[in-house]
């Protein structure tokens, strides 16, 4: 992928609203959210984020050999979204075949809010 002038996020975005975090990135994020979230505990590092301040986040235990994620929007609860990475990047995938990501008829990355959100809370997490 490369850069073009005029190019905003959501011209180059993988996942709709949301963008991968440098280290300095998700350092910053973690010293402005801060430790103590009864879902993200103290072992955390956020991994995607909205302009806006949601943001995905691995949560991880000293002896589990994998990483649950978890799903924080600022001014509501955070929420375990998935079991594992691979579980989130599979679902995300699968997002995309599904039509729950598709491209707007501006041309831009979009997704179906009520789907996706549902697919992480309800039934359709267990198959994501």
């Amino acid at each position: 992928m490369s850069y073009r002038p005029g190019q905003v996020q959501d011209d180059a975005a993988l996942i709709p609203g949301y963008e991968p975090l440098s280290v300095r990135d998700a350092a910053g994020v973690k010293a402005l959210y801060g430790d103590g979230d009864p879902v993200l505990g103290d072992r955390w590092i956020p991994l995607l984020g909205t302009g806006g301040g949601d943001f995905y986040a691995a949560v991880y235990e000293a002896r589990s050999p994998s990483s649950r994620v978890a799903s924080v929007v600022i001014g509501g609860e955070s929420r375990m979204a998935y079991d594992s990475v691979e579980q989130m990047v599979n679902a995300f995938r699968n997002f995309f075949r599904t039509g729950v990501f598709f491209i707007a008829d501006d041309g831009t990355l979009d997704a179906d809010d009520d789907l996706w959100i549902s697919s992480e809370t309800g039934s359709g997490r267990e198959s994501a």
